[in-house]
């Protein structure tokens, strides 16, 4: 009795150690873009030949990543737990536009080319801004990774149906092996040598808790869809 006593113990104790180590793992992944982007655009700051304009551009989006790293911070303190008790209606034109200045830094060093299309009168969807911005992100991320110096990479916007809007986004890397789509969103698995692996774990998290979906098209060879779909707001 007391040797089971003491492995239960042991098991806890092991249990609350990983569990710590999830959770470090995943704040430096969550913490990584915003930090670069403060940082390139700090490093901009520094030339003298930045012009006014953009000095104060510059630093509207360094307060704002700011303000987003604060917010992601009061977030993670409930420790992966993604929970969105109100949702709120959600314009997508300006929720992409969000992420793409807050990915800035990252496609103008790749050279890659964004083309974004978001269907004329789109009914705002249902959400979380941070969280939704944060999976968009991710996924985004994910996209720039994957697609070579000078690629392209599609955003679209558009209704899906009387329920439903799609954001989608599609690279044109090197895509996903067959064998290895159906793990794509299990916490820290990832193909990438740095990879935590806890990026798309964190986006199914997301769309799960929005009441959402997500699904990935994707060829070996051929480049990578992921579809995100977010309930519309019925209330208009």
């Amino acid at each position: 009795y007391i040797y089971v006593s003491c492995l239960q113990k042991k098991m806890v104790e092991m249990q609350k150690l990983a569990a710590a180590g999830e959770m470090a793992m995943f704040i430096t992944h969550q913490l990584r873009n915003p930090l670069v982007t403060i940082g390139g655009f700090a490093e901009q700051l520094l030339s003298s030949r930045v012009n006014r304009e953009k000095r104060e551009r510059n630093l509207l989006i360094i307060r704002n990543e700011i303000k987003r790293l604060e917010k992601i911070l009061l977030r993670l303190t409930q420790f992966l737990k993604v929970e969105i008790k109100e949702p709120v209606p959600i314009e997508v034109k300006e929720i992409v536009n969000v992420v793409l200045r807050g990915s800035e830094t990252k496609i103008k060093s790749k050279k890659q080319k964004i083309k974004v299309t978001v269907e004329s009168g789109l009914p705002k969807i249902l959400g979380d801004p941070i969280y939704v911005g944060e999976a968009l992100r991710n996924v985004l991320d994910n996209a720039l990774d994957a697609t070579p110096i000078g690629g392209n990479i599609f955003i679209r916007g558009n209704k899906a149906n009387k329920e439903w809007v799609v954001i989608s986004i599609e690279d044109t890397g090197k895509g996903i092996p067959e064998s290895i789509k159906d793990k794509v969103f299990q916490a820290f698995f990832s193909t990438k040598e740095a990879g935590m692996g806890l990026g798309l774990s964190y986006v199914k998290k997301v769309m799960d808790a929005c009441g959402g979906k997500i699904e990935v098209e994707s060829e070996e060879g051929e480049g990578t869809l992921f579809k995100l779909y977010f309930k519309i707001n019925e209330r208009g």
